[in-house]
């Protein structure tokens, strides 16, 4: 397991080669089938504010499918904070998974740090993080941007937990901060943005994304908070109108146990 806090690229290499992926067409050498899960994890307690990361896991992995690869997005992640008794919670659940973890810092918060986390299965090359700021809001938020290789076929996932606001201007502005980079940084790459977007569904931001974006439909099937008796969709996975991509099945994960959120979970094929 790695853990990278606030770690921009540094390995130029690896940096070239995912450029040159990016460059060129690569053919699949088999269809590829990946899961996609995100999660506002609470910092790992439930609505009673017990917190239990075994339950958390458990959880996550329950709706894991026999994908090639999965990716994992967490949000609200604590890291040595006193409120979850100094437990580095991106290495407990990653470890507890079986899967690599990247995690990125917003604030510093009752003498440790909270953010946000992706976890990658091992079997993924090239993994690199990048990390860019939200608009302002009240308080810090980040975006991660986590690159991989898989079968030759560059990918990037970007995790985020958008800002509380009630007008949609600083959701569309992320959402445009988000595209925007991954069109200069990573145009050609099979691309994911996930998290809590603290946005409706059927809010005018969705509307200027789904000519370059599958997201789900809006239903109550996929309403995720509050977890008790779901009222309303804010968690969102949004994957790129890519020509590889042939596929996108959704699905809320109904276990109100281990969060105040319910995880979003999407399966995405990949042929020629």
């Amino acid at each position: 397991m790695f853990s990278i806090l606030e770690k921009k690229f540094k390995h130029v290499k690896a940096i070239a080669y995912f450029s040159m992926l990016l460059s060129c067409h690569v053919a699949l050498a088999k269809p590829v089938t990946f899961q996609v899960t995100t999660f506002n994890i609470h910092h790992g307690a439930n609505v009673a504010d017990a917190i239990d990361l075994e339950k958390t896991a458990a959880t996550i992995s329950q709706q894991f499918t026999k994908a090639d690869f999965a990716v994992v997005g967490l949000q609200e992640v604590d890291v040595k904070t006193t409120r979850s008794k100094k437990e580095d919670q991106i290495a407990t659940i990653s470890n507890n998974l079986k899967l690599n973890a990247f995690f990125a810092k917003c604030i510093d918060y009752k003498g440790g740090d909270y953010g946000n986390g992706v976890l990658l299965s091992p079997n993924l090359r090239e993994a690199k993080l990048n990390i860019i700021d939200l608009p302002k809001d009240k308080e810090r938020r980040t975006a991660m941007f986590v690159s991989f290789v898989h079968q030759e076929i560059p990918f990037c996932v970007v995790n985020a937990h958008f800002p509380l606001d009630n007008t949609e201007g600083l959701q569309s502005a992320s959402f445009q901060l988000i595209t925007n980079t991954l069109t200069t940084l990573y145009q050609g790459a099979v691309a994911v943005i996930m998290g809590d977007m603290n946005i409706d569904r059927n809010s005018k931001a969705f509307s200027h994304l789904e000519k370059d974006y599958y997201i789900n439909p809006a239903d109550k099937r996929f309403f995720t908070f509050p977890v008790n008796k779901p009222a309303k969709q804010i968690d969102f996975i949004l994957i790129s109108r890519h020509p590889l991509v042939k596929s996108c099945d959704f699905k809320v994960v109904h276990d109100p146990s281990s969060s105040d959120h319910l995880p979003l979970t999407a399966v995405i094929e990949l042929s020629e």
